[in-house]
This record gives C-alpha cells, structure tokens and sequence, in this order.
C-alpha cells in the first residue's frame, strides 16, 4: 500500500476512518465531492 502524507488513520478519531491531515475530514468525502464535479476552490470553501 501506497504511503500518503495528507491522508491519516487515527483508531482515535472518527473512528479510524482514513482523514485529512489529522482534521475530521474524511478522504472519501473530498473524493465524492470531487468526483461530482466540484472544482478545487469549491471543495476548499465547502
């Protein structure tokens, strides 16, 4: 498996979901929104 820095799993925080960068925001979330056709600047502001 591929290392990413931004991406974090902490058991302790949202329940060893894999995050951004230690912040409950949960990569799959940035993805889906990305995925839907947000641009970059859109996904920051959400």
């Amino acid at each position: 498996m591929k290392n990413f820095e931004r991406i974090t799993i902490d058991p302790a925080q949202m329940g060893g979901v894999p995050c951004i960068r230690h912040i409950r925001i949960p990569a799959a979330t940035v993805l889906r929104l990305l995925a839907g056709g947000l641009s970059d600047r859109k996904v920051l502001a959400e």
